[in-house]
């Protein structure tokens, strides 16, 4: 695949679901153990009602602290492991 092929693939992606951050796919232990990595995972796992108003930070910090002090998670794996359906 050319390198305009795969940069249309990748901006296709980002179109299709908006509700998600891209991680690239990286085998190195140390990239994930990074802060963009790890706040991509704890991002794209928060209720997508939330995620929705990431645009509007005016809106976004309140839900999100209402929402953190409704649900304690003691833990990072604890909050990873939670299914919000």
């Amino acid at each position: 695949m050319g390198e305009e092929q795969l940069v249309l693939v990748l901006t296709v992606t980002h179109v299709s679901i908006p509700s998600m951050v891209s991680t690239y796919q990286e085998e190195s232990k140390i990239f994930q153990k990074g802060a963009y990595y790890c706040g991509v995972k704890l991002f794209n796992h928060l209720p997508l009602k939330i995620k929705s108003l990431s645009n509007e930070i005016k809106l976004f910090k309140p839900a999100l602290k209402r929402f953190l002090s409704l649900h304690s998670f003691y833990s990072v794996e604890e909050y990873l492991e939670y299914s919000f359906n």
